[in-house]
């Protein structure tokens, strides 16, 4: 806790941020910094080990029959997840929220908020040996892939939170509105009666938690592609009766921390706690229709997060004039994470939605470069 004390028995998200949160919990969490504090935790332990030897911990709390098990950062350089685990942790740890802490009895909540810690530290997708850790949920030829397996299958949860980050890219259906947090039911390989019964409480978990959030946070979710994909962990579990929902975190404005779409999940998350005995307990065939998750708008690909239109393309010789899409890519460095613009496309791009728009900027291209996409710049200028 900090020295700072917390004057009401219920605090919200900007308080919680201001007072509790260790100041190392930005953007790039350190793995070894969460593995201190989560040692110094009361709630922890060490579920396994990563392929580099790297712990791997998870954490509990509450001694009710309904069981909820979330894990996130399985791609390491996907940390919103992490974050709102840790902030969620904290929350419990101190009993800062009433109206979750009364729910003690009624639910226990497992968490495992860094799966792949070699990758966070080199902010990798992937683990040390190069294997996509959500695409080895049946070979399971990873440490990591057997520490989630063994650790889902010890706590058999009737519900369970896959949580992810998704690039910059994704927008509302194909409105130029940034898509901060998708959300999607995975599909079960065969009609099995556990399979259905676990996506039906599935559905009905993320419907009943619509009450629970603003219609403004609303407006900034989307709903995340449920094509069946038989390699990954949230199949995995959806076959086995668990209840699976992913969460997909995106970016919200220019806010590239996305410290905003951290208090979307945050949010979601806790109203998902509120909701989720009646999940399991009290059936609801109309809810399992989904019809709120199905209004969402898709989640599309296609948002830029610079466009240059009418660019002056200077080479040694020649020049011309086109516009130029940009990305912003984040890469390890020394002090934590850095920026750099990636060329995108190139060529008429007037149909096109982006972040931010400039008109009639001048480009050069440097001796020994190609003009096309992968190029990149630095972040604090594009020229």
């Amino acid at each position: 806790m900090s020295d700072q004390s917390i004057k009401s028995s219920d605090i919200g998200f900007d308080e919680l941020w201001k007072v509790v949160v260790p100041k190392d919990l930005g953007r790039f969490v350190k793995p070894e910094a969460l593995s201190e504090r989560l040692t110094h935790s009361s709630l922890s332990k060490r579920q396994g080990l990563s392929e580099e030897g790297r712990p791997i911990h998870s954490w509990q709390w509450g001694e009710g029959p309904v069981r909820i098990a979330a894990w996130s950062q399985m791609h390491g350089n996907e940390s919103t997840g992490t974050r709102a685990l840790e902030l969620l942790r904290i929350l419990l740890e101190e009993n800062l929220s009433v109206d979750i802490c009364k729910l003690r009895g009624v639910f226990s909540f497992v968490a495992l908020p860094m799966l792949n810690p070699d990758g966070a530290h080199l902010w990798t997708r992937r683990n040390a040996l190069g294997i996509d850790i959500n695409r080895d949920a049946l070979a399971q030829q990873s440490a990591e892939a057997r520490t989630l397996a063994q650790f889902l299958q010890e706590f058999d949860p009737h519900l369970c939170l896959n949580l992810h980050d998704q690039r910059s890219t994704f927008q509302r259906g194909d409105s130029g509105l940034a898509s901060e947090l998708s959300i999607a039911v995975p599909q079960y390989a065969h009609p099995e009666a556990k399979s259905i019964s676990g996506r039906d409480k599935a559905v009905q978990w993320v419907e009943r938690s619509f009450t629970f959030v603003n219609n403004d946070l609303i407006q900034r979710m989307s709903r995340f592609d449920e094509r069946y994909y038989p390699r990954s962990f949230g199949e995995w579990a959806q076959n086995r009766g668990m209840g699976a929902v992913l969460l997909e975190s995106g970016v919200g404005g220019r806010d590239f921390e996305r410290n905003s779409s951290l208090k979307l999940l945050f949010e979601w998350i806790l109203g998902m706690l509120l909701s989720a005995e009646e999940s399991v307990n009290s059936p609801d065939i109309e809810l399992t229709k989904g019809t709120q998750r199905l209004s969402l708008p898709e989640n599309n690909e296609g948002l830029l997060d610079r466009i240059d239109r009418s660019a002056q393309i200077r080479f040694t010789q020649h020049s011309f004039v086109t516009d130029l899409g940009w990305r912003l890519v984040e890469k390890r460095s020394e002090n934590g994470l850095s920026l750099e613009w990636e060329l995108e496309d190139i060529g008429d791009l007037s149909s096109a939605f982006a972040r931010e728009v400039h008109e009639n900027t001048h480009f050069q291209v440097l001796n020994g470069e190609r003009l096309e996409p992968g190029l990149k710049r630095p972040y604090h200028r594009v020229p």
